[in-house]
């Protein structure tokens, strides 16, 4: 009798625990409909619109009746089907989305991320070589293909040149010469991306180290338009005026600099015949060609010093590496700043 009723007694359990499951997707064979679901991967739409690319639910099996609701705000849902407005939702972003089954206390989840939009591509320039001569023209402004209309904002790499970040328009005149410029334009909704180039021809001094114990001491200039012969001979003065330029015989400057007399004179009459390592000074070059249009611009130059290569690669061995990274230098990857030059003069002055 004893061993009867302790059987009735967890029998009445064992159905009253499960009649009264909480959950009842969780409990077998109950009868209710299961909610897992599951979205596919999303992409905002370049250009879209509300509307335009709506991604619905996938049930594992028949969707019950029930509700939708999303963590965090931004989402464009619908509370009855579960059906996402893509381009009307914040991208970017990634939210919790919960399907509540309707007179329940299930709660199935589910995760969707809305990816950013590819970039649409466009296409502009300045001119039909994308080069330009100061003197040839005073204003540049950008010409889009497709008559595209653009509205966002200009910007350029390396510094120097005096661009309009909402027009584009670049005022050639105001710029630094010598220099090839990446000009980026992106749209103010952040979906559209061009990028072009803009070579202001003209005086440019390479990026290099020049060694006084290997007998040199002269940094030449260079006109910096592929196959162009132009000639840099013309009339050259730099702001602070120690900067020791180089005459021809017929006595006419082409921007060469003794950068070994140059600096001897500031060894003496700055510090007393010891120039200290690491020295340093900025320069701005000007200079107008003797050239058909009298070119007239400015370069900036900045001269380092240390007493030998061993020294340099001691005391600034990050300014080595940026010397070889400025010289490599292949695109806009916005780490190295070529305005001012660089150059590097190392051994000894006496």
């Amino acid at each position: 009798m004893y061993t009867l009723r302790l059987n009735l007694i967890a029998a009445t359990l064992f159905v009253f625990l499960f009649s009264a499951c909480k959950h009842p997707c969780d409990c077998e064979d109950d009868g209710v409909e299961p909610c897992a679901f599951s979205y596919e991967r999303a992409a905002y739409t370049p250009n879209g619109a509300p509307g335009d690319q709506l991604v619905a639910p996938v049930f594992d099996a028949d969707k019950p009746s029930g509700a939708f609701s999303a963590r965090p705000a931004g989402l464009s849902i619908d509370p009855k089907t579960g059906v996402i407005d893509v381009n009307a939702s914040e991208f970017g972003k990634e939210y919790k989305v919960q399907f509540r089954i309707k007179n329940s206390e299930v709660i199935c989840e589910t995760n969707i991320f809305i990816d950013e939009p590819e970039a649409e591509k466009c296409s502009f320039s300045y001119s039909k070589e994308g080069v330009v001569a100061p003197g040839e023209a005073d204003f540049l402004t950008p010409t889009f293909a497709d008559g595209y209309q653009p509205k966002g904002k200009f910007t350029a790499y390396p510094s120097g040149l005096d661009i309009s970040p909402d027009k584009g328009i670049v005022n050639v005149s105001a710029s630094a010469s010598g220099v090839q410029y990446f000009i980026t334009y992106i749209s103010d909704d952040m979906k559209t991306i061009c990028q072009t180039t803009l070579l202001i021809t003209g005086v440019d001094y390479p990026e290099t180290i020049i060694n006084f114990d290997e007998g040199e001491r002269i940094l030449e200039p260079y006109f910096n338009e592929q196959g162009d012969g132009r000639s840099t001979f013309g009339s050259y003065e730099a702001s602070p005026s120690d900067l020791a330029f180089v005459e021809t015989q017929q006595g006419v400057q082409n921007g060469s600099i003794d950068l070994f007399t140059t600096l001897a004179i500031i060894q003496e009459e700055e510090f007393n015949g010891q120039l200290p390592e690491g020295f340093f000074r900025d320069y701005t070059i000007s200079y107008t060609l003797f050239d058909d249009n009298e070119t007239s611009s400015t370069a900036e130059l900045r001269i380092y010093y240390y007493s030998s290569l061993e020294a340099a690669q001691e005391l600034a061995p990050e300014l080595l590496e940026a010397l070889e990274d400025r010289g490599n230098f292949t695109g806009n990857n916005g780490r190295i700043e070529k305005k001012p030059k660089y150059a590097m003069a190392i051994g000894a002055v006496r």
